[in-house]
């Protein structure tokens, strides 16, 4: 952040990922949002997740704040010390005396359900950006009916009507939201600069390197999902012609795969370093991507095409990818099997999604006007 900055009229921002630094997908999102309202021409002023307050001071704000609203903490009165945390970051914020245009709002998950509460009652209009339906994060592996979070889905979409503008990551979700009478646009993943700019120099090398025609699949075995799409897609490419391209497996995790895998084309390497990561992208045909069942959307896919490589993936893997070129969707073993074994080209840059940009003026407007940009 430039020294700028400080002339520029704040956002209060309430992020799942405080920290600026790349990391995981999650990580990503927060990332964008953050560059999305500097994009809008105002100063993002994001919240730390931890307040520094006693537990005990957390108790009493908790309390405090759900006598004020009249609301009831669920799943025990724990949520008081996290609601009563959240009360405290929200005080620390006004305290630096930042006229705060508005509440830029991605935490929905269950301690951030005061957020809106606590910004409409400072005079804040809130924009919301949830990254997932956080209620069905937690069961989404196996979602059975009996484990359906019914109360949980009711308190966050109430939480969610709260907000003046809510834009969902994931189509899905949007038209889940509005049964759930929440009305929000779609704000589709672009990866943000820092990004961009590591996806864009392995595009480069990719430009100049000879490939290695080998597939590549990422991801980290510890989230179900993610491990069972592994295992769909590697049963799927055992029964390949031997003349079938070699596959490496990367990510956290994915060396036990190996002890269920035993076959010659497969090579599982486990987490590697980000020099072999760019090896690996470098020399890729193309990547695949499989996911049973999921919520929110996918960062890997956009950030895998900024990169250079042709995209595989199952349908729910390739949710909310329409606006993108290069995304090759496969609904069975058979059509899986020949786009591994076809020339794809490499996909062009994708662009800034329209909607991207549509959501930059609608946080200007509700944040009264257009500031002048950087």
């Amino acid at each position: 952040m430039t020294d700028s900055s400080s002339h520029r009229p704040a956002i209060l921002c309430d992020l799942i990922y405080y920290s600026a630094e790349p990391g995981h997908g999650g990580r990503h999102r927060s990332l964008q949002l953050r560059e999305m309202v500097e994009d809008a021409g105002f100063e993002p002023h994001v919240m730390p997740i931890d307040c520094g307050a006693s537990n005990l001071s957390c108790y009493i704000e908790g309390l405090k704040a759900a006598l004020r609203f009249r609301i009831r903490p669920g799943q025990g009165w724990r949520w008081a010390r996290r609601w009563g945390r959240n009360a405290v970051r929200f005080q620390q914020a006004f305290a630096t005396g930042k006229a705060f245009r508005a509440l830029f709002w991605e935490n929905s998950r269950p301690v951030g359900y005061l957020s809106p509460l606590l910004a409409k009652e400072a005079g804040l209009p809130v924009f919301a950006t949830p990254q997932n339906v956080e209620a069905l994060a937690g069961g989404h592996a196996v979602m059975r009916p009996s484990d359906y979070p019914l109360r949980e889905i009711c308190v966050e979409m109430e939480a969610l009507r709260r907000a003046d503008s809510v834009h969902a990551i994931c189509q899905a979700e949007q038209w889940f939201m509005a049964w759930h009478g929440v009305q929000a646009g779609f704000l589709p993943y672009h990866p943000p600069w820092p990004i961009q700019r590591q996806m864009l120099d392995v595009r480069e090398r990719r430009a100049h390197a000879p490939k290695s025609g080998r597939l590549l699949m990422m991801g980290t075995t510890t989230n179900p999902p993610t491990r069972q799409g592994m295992l769909i897609v590697l049963a799927a490419l055992s029964a390949a012609p031997a003349d079938a391209p070699p596959l490496d497996v990367i990510g956290t995790g994915t060396e036990t795969l190996r002890a269920e895998f035993s076959h010659p084309r497969f090579h599982f390497h486990g987490r590697v370093s980000s020099e072999r990561l760019d090896e690996l992208l470098t020399g890729a045909k193309a990547t695949i991507v499989h996911q049973p069942l999921a919520i929110g959307a996918l960062t890997r896919i956009a950030e895998m095409l900024m990169s250079g490589l042709p995209v595989l993936a199952n349908p729910i893997a390739a949710r909310s990818t329409g606006h993108h070129h290069g995304v090759y969707v496969f609904e069975d073993e058979a059509a899986l099997n020949a786009l591994c074994a076809a020339d794809l080209p490499m996909p062009p840059v994708p662009a800034v999604p329209e909607l991207v940009r549509s959501a930059i003026r609608s946080l200007q407007k509700l944040a009264g006007g257009s500031p002048e940009r950087r």
